[in-house]
This record gives structure tokens, C-alpha cells and sequence, in this order.
């Protein structure tokens, strides 16, 4: 298992005992841990799948809201007490990995300047119905 910096999180797998792939990590994940393949609004990729995975952990009670982020192999552990702290900081693995693998939204900031609000947050079908559906309003 992964060395935890929090003992409230569940433990991780540890990456090289299911290879350098991360689908078995993936498929490894403690109870609570939960891996994202989209973000922002449109739910554009996260990370880059299956060499870059991004899982996260909530636990309101306790006010810890994680995020791992799996590299072929190694893996790093942010904790922080508020979700938004945590979204945040995945807002910008989301942005450095849309930048360097083309794979993100096709109005992203340039790096150095603030992401768009729909180019934050966790991807979920209802925000993107909600956010569409203003704007159709709008036009």
C-alpha cells in the first residue's frame, strides 16, 4: 500500500504492484477513493488515461477532501479540509495536462492566466444540462 499523509484516508494501491498501468490501480481503489476521467463543465479528460489517473476521496465529517494523482507508476496525495480547495487544486492538473496533451477545452487560457469557470470544477451531466440550458435562454 501507498504511505497515506492523512491516517483518515483510505489507504491507496501501491502502483508497482499492479504494474505501471493505471487501469489495475484503478481497479485496486479503496472504498471511498473514486477515479475521475472528466472535468470542467464539458467534461473534457482528465488526465491522461491509463498512464495519468486522477481518484478522489470526500469525507465531509471529517473535513477531508483528497486527491491522488497516479503517473505511470508513482503517486502523489494532496488532502485538504474543503472540497473547493481540493477542486482547485485539481483545476490546474486538469489545465497542465489539457496544455501539454492537447486534450482540453479549445478556448483554455494560456498558461499563467486563470481558467474559465466552466473549465473548473468536477464534470457532472447536470451542470453541463444546467449551464447549457442558460445559455440557450441567454441567446
Amino acid at each position: 500500500m501507498t504511505k497515506i499523509p492523512n491516517p483518515q484516508l483510505p489507504a491507496l494501491p501501491d502502483a508497482i504492484t499492479y504494474g505501471l498501468y493505471g487501469y489495475g490501480w484503478i481497479g485496486h481503489l479503496d472504498e471511498g477513493w473514486e477515479a475521475k476521467a472528466a472535468w470542467g463543465r464539458d467534461g473534457w479528460d482528465l488526465g491522461a488515461w491509463p498512464y495519468v489517473i486522477v481518484a478522489v476521496f470526500d469525507d465531509a465529517t471529517a473535513e477531508v477532501h483528497a486527491y491522488a494523482t497516479y503517473v505511470e507508476g508513482g503517486i502523489n496525495i494532496k488532502a485538504y479540509t474543503t472540497a473547493e480547495e481540493r477542486d482547485a487544486s485539481i483545476d490546474e492538473v486538469a489545465a497542465f495536462y489539457w496544455r501539454n496533451y492537447n486534450s482540453g477545452p479549445e478556448d483554455l487560457a494560456p498558461e499563467g492566466q486563470p481558467l474559465a469557470p466552466h473549465h473548473r470544477g468536477p464534470f457532472s451531466w447536470s451542470r453541463l444540462k444546467v449551464q447549457t440550458t442558460q445559455q440557450r435562454s441567454q441567446s
